[in-house]
């Protein structure tokens, strides 16, 4: 945290500095001594928990493996264990082999392609130009186009850097799951992108069930759990995303991001329970599909901006559209009772 303070000033842009990779190491710590607790206080919510603290040594050498040590994906200590004592490779007593080549260079290839989607979009729509006088000159509705465009090519080098992560985790092995059914090697176990649903989400819940997935299990399991004695799961959902924008960094865009996210997706959920069984399926997922792209890069704008004055000025000039809909949204569900059933 002093080294994010120290490096990460209130404004200018996204930062990758030493501390990006300390941050990773951050939520890696954090999980281990949740494990060690949880394994001495016998909890019974943590697949991971350990019967007894490792050794100083395996200690240090779980918190610096190279395994997802720049970006993720986490992993616990129970994973890197039976990987590094060979037991991930084991089945009915016997030790099995398996190719890790192709399934490692099949997704090196799709992580370069993004990367090439990424460079080629962002030259033409860089997230910079909706900071120009140019941007706020265009048409409304040109402006809510343009930065799902600009969001969708920016965010293709999130994509690109997280299957490039999940491929070297293939190669060495440790992401080996077992046989499909059909008797293929599945190395989907530290998969972070799942970027067939994440283009064709129609939901912004497929959204965050497709996107950095380990850290969003990792907050699941270690943070929105744990505060279940609240017993609301709006306030669990608010302080675990509390917890993301600070574990980013100090920027203003990061809380402003997720707190968006929370709106956004609280409105949603009310929607969906409302309309459930009262609209076609085709129409849903029509409406869905583009409510997810604009949700997504709406928010992602603060994210990518960072500094107040920088992401304000892009709202501005969107008229606050994303912050409004969702909040009218919220409010309607409360005021609009539903119908009661009637009894038979």
């Amino acid at each position: 945290m002093f080294g994010r303070s120290k490096n990460t000033p209130w404004a200018y842009d996204y930062d990758i500095n030493f501390t990006t990779a300390q941050s990773v190491l951050a939520l890696r710590l954090i999980g281990f001594v949740f494990d060690v607790s949880d394994g001495a206080t016998k909890h019974a919510g943590n697949e991971n928990k350990l019967d007894k603290a490792p050794s100083l040594i395996d200690t240090l050498a779980y918190f610096y493996s190279f395994f997802g040590f720049l970006v993720g994906p986490q992993y616990s200590y129970s994973l890197y264990n039976r990987y590094m004592s060979g037991r991930i490779f084991v089945k009915d007593g016997k030790r099995i082999e398996v190719n890790t080549t192709i399934p490692a260079m099949k997704k090196f290839v799709v992580a370069i392609f993004y990367l090439i989607i990424n460079q080629l979009g962002q030259s033409k729509f860089p997230m910079e130009s909706l900071n120009t006088k140019e941007f706020s000159m265009f048409p409304f509705y040109w402006r809510v186009v343009y930065i799902v465009i600009a969001g969708q090519f920016t965010i293709a080098k999130y994509i690109f850097i997280w299957l490039l992560s999940e491929s070297s985790c293939i190669a060495s092995g440790i992401s080996f799951k077992g046989f499909d059914a059909h008797g293929n090697a599945d190395f989907s176990l530290l998969t972070n992108i799942d970027h067939v649903l994440f283009n064709s989400a129609t939901s912004l819940g497929d959204i965050i069930a497709s996107f950095n997935i380990n850290t969003n299990l990792w907050i699941k399991t270690y943070i929105f759990k744990r505060l279940k004695f609240l017993g609301s799961k709006q306030l669990s959902s608010i302080i675990s995303l509390l917890f993301l924008a600070l574990w980013h960094g100090f920027h203003p865009g990061y809380f402003f991001c997720f707190s968006l996210e929370f709106f956004m997706m609280e409105a949603e959920q009310r929607w969906i329970r409302r309309l459930s069984g009262k609209t076609p399926k085709a129409l849903n997922k029509v409406v869905g599909f583009f409510w997810a792209k604009f949700g997504l890069c709406y928010s992602f704008i603060a994210f990518e901006r960072l500094s107040f004055s920088k992401f304000y000025s892009v709202y501005s000039d969107l008229y606050f559209i994303g912050h409004i809909v969702p909040i009218l949204l919220i409010i309607f569900d409360v005021v609009w009772k539903k119908p009661k059933a009637k009894k038979q």
